[in-house]
């Protein structure tokens, strides 16, 4: 599979949110933190409903939420840590902004200061058409019997997009699923296998490029 813009740019995000501790019992006398962590969680959700065009392609999850350790106990502190996913670079660091004023506005609210920290922050891998074009002559020409498909275009992100902003690039994706349907599971699932006798389909597209080029270019 091939494809450009390939995969999604990503901004991956921590929230600390600092309340008061306290006993479950009086709630009145602390901060609670994770109240706002719900109420942030919810005003983050309704920013990409609310202010993305419904064409744009955009996914915020906020995949962890930490905060408490005792069911009778309020916390000092709730963290939530998510991800932005868009192909859009300055849509994307439209939403940056609003992301920051958004948590900052909701965290006066409950009177819990925030603070925002960048985990990754990563652009669209967006490939050069060319170096796509080359790169399937020397595969192909390795490997006649593969099918190429030009429908890679997904919301998973890659940091060889940080390799691709810069220097004209390909990129490419093999199948490999195992011959058993009822094993099939994604790529992040515990379950996830993968059949090894692609690896050497890999290899020689590797070596196919690498010599090709190098032919090519001398």
């Amino acid at each position: 599979l091939y494809g450009s813009p390939a995969l999604s740019g990503v901004y991956g995000f921590r929230i600390t949110l600092q309340g008061k501790g306290g006993h479950g019992s009086s709630p009145e006398i602390c901060i609670d933190p994770i109240t706002a962590g719900v109420h942030v969680h919810l005003a983050l959700q309704e920013l990409i409903s609310r202010e993305v065009p419904a064409a744009k392609e955009v996914a915020l999850t906020v995949g962890k939420f930490a905060g408490g350790l005792a069911a009778n106990v309020i916390p000092d502190t709730c963290v939530l840590e998510g991800t932005l996913r868009g192909f859009d670079v300055e849509l994307m660091e439209h939403l940056k902004t609003r992301i920051a004023e958004v948590v900052n506005g909701v965290a006066a609210t409950y009177r819990t200061p925030a603070t925002i920290e960048t985990l990754s922050d990563v652009p669209p891998l967006v490939l050069d058409d060319g170096m796509t074009q080359a790169s399937l002559g020397y595969v192909g020409a390795v490997l006649p019997k593969s099918a190429f498909l030009p429908l890679f275009h997904a919301m998973a992100s890659e940091d060889f997009a940080l390799i691709s902003s810069e220097i004209p690039s390909a990129y490419f994706t093999v199948g490999a699923a195992v011959t058993d349907t009822d094993e099939h599971f994604a790529q992040h699932h515990p379950k996830a296998r993968f059949s090894d006798a692609e690896l050497p389909l890999g290899a020689a597209a590797y070596t196919a490029v690498a010599l090709g080029y190098i032919a090519d270019h001398r």
